[in-house]
């Protein structure tokens, strides 16, 4: 990403391999996402977010370019809307990549004290934010939601967003759910769960619409008949 041509095609998709390596690897690791980040872990996001100037200028006909692709789909959505988007999805990124190092190789933390490390790792979660906001609107999705999901990108990869949406239609991923559904570790396991529970709740409760049954599903997978109860008192 640092040349133009050929070059940074190629630096491209040798960043998407990268991250989607970590991201596979994180997952099979079980690294969580919760708890306080440590010192180390806030010096390294401290650092990066010190790199964004220098990689925006370095990088701003890559940059320029997306903004120009993606300009219509996020008409009067905030460019502060869109940075906050990215330095959150940034954050974890930069947690999920440090956890896992951390945990199965503890003696190359040193690295992330290297800036043209630090630069590569986010220019790697650079490539998939932005593919992640074009697949959402290849789907569709409105331009917020576009953002919430691509928040996301340091988990899911945007080709695995289309698998799913194309692999359960019925749930209307693009509508109300896809948050909810990236933020689990197997998101397809996750919903092919869901997709059990879903007659049988919709038998138990004549009286609600679909989108309501499903999104009791998805988003309260523990006790779903408990949570549309709840919607009978009000």
């Amino acid at each position: 990403m640092h040349e133009a041509g050929k070059d940074s095609t190629v630096s491209r998709r040798d960043g998407l391999k990268r991250s989607r390596f970590i991201k596979e690897l994180a997952k099979s690791e079980k690294i969580g996402m919760g708890g306080r980040l440590g010192k180390g872990l806030e010096s390294v996001i401290f650092q990066a977010d010190l790199l964004l100037s220098d990689l925006e200028e370095e990088n701003g006909n890559f940059i320029e370019k997306q903004r120009e692709s993606l300009k219509g789909y996020f008409k009067g959505v905030s460019e502060d809307e869109i940075r906050q988007s990215y330095t959150k999805g940034l954050e974890s990124f930069l947690k999920q990549q440090y956890r896992l190092v951390r945990k199965i190789s503890p003696n190359e933390l040193s690295q992330f004290q290297d800036q043209e490390y630090l630069k590569d790792t986010i220019q790697d979660y650079s490539f998939d934010f932005f593919l992640s906001l074009h697949t959402a609107k290849r789907l569709n999705l409105s331009p917020l939601k576009a953002l919430e999901i691509a928040a996301l990108s340091y988990r899911c990869n945007p080709l695995d967003l289309l698998k799913l949406v194309k692999q359960f239609p019925d749930f209307e991923l693009g509508v109300t759910i896809i948050p909810t559904v990236l933020s689990y570790v197997d998101p397809e396991s996750f919903l092919r769960k869901a997709q059990q529970i879903i007659p049988k709740l919709k038998e138990q409760f004549p009286g609600f619409e679909t989108w309501i049954i499903v999104k009791a599903a998805v988003g309260h997978p523990s006790d779903p008949e408990g949570h549309i109860s709840s919607r009978l008192k009000r």
